[in-house]
C-alpha cells in the first residue's frame, strides 16, 4: 500500500506471537492496516509449545480444557476482527477503531499466554 509522508501509524509489536500490525492514519482515520502474521498462526494446534499455560503440572483436564478453548476464542476473534477491519478500510468505511480494538486486545491476551519463541 502507497503510505504518503504526512499519514502516521502506530506500530502493535506482540514479541511472543511473532506479529506485527501496523495502522495508518490520515485525518484521524483509519486508512491502512498492515498485518504481519506468521502463515500457519490460526490453523496450527493448539499446543503447549506455543501455549506453555496449558502444560502447567498442576492443570487438571478440565482446566486445561478450559484454557484451550480461551486460546482458540482468542485466536477466532483476532482473526475476525483483523478481517472486518482489512474490509471495512476496503469499502470505505469509518467504523473500524472498535473492530481494530477488539483484534489487538485479542492479540495482546495470546501474547501475554504464549511462550517467548525459543532460541535456535
Amino acid at each position: 500500500m502507497s503510505r504518503g509522508t504526512h499519514r502516521n501509524y502506530e506500530d502493535h509489536c506482540f514479541p511472543n506471537l511473532t506479529v506485527s500490525i501496523k495502522v495508518g492514519r490520515s485525518r484521524g482515520a483509519i486508512n491502512w492496516i498492515e498485518a504481519q502474521v506468521p502463515e500457519d498462526f490460526f490453523t496450527s494446534r493448539i499446543d503447549e509449545w506455543r501455549w506453555p499455560i496449558l502444560g502447567q503440572a498442576d492443570c487438571s483436564s478440565l482446566s486445561r480444557s478450559e484454557r484451550r478453548h480461551h486460546i482458540a476464542n482468542c485466536l477466532h476473534i483476532a482473526s475476525m476482527a483483523l478481517e472486518l477491519v482489512k474490509t471495512k478500510i476496503a469499502d470505505g468505511d469509518d467504523e473500524i477503531q472498535q473492530f481494530l480494538s477488539m483484534a489487538l486486545e485479542s492479540f495482546a491476551e495470546l501474547n501475554a499466554l504464549a511462550m517467548t519463541k525459543p532460541a535456535d
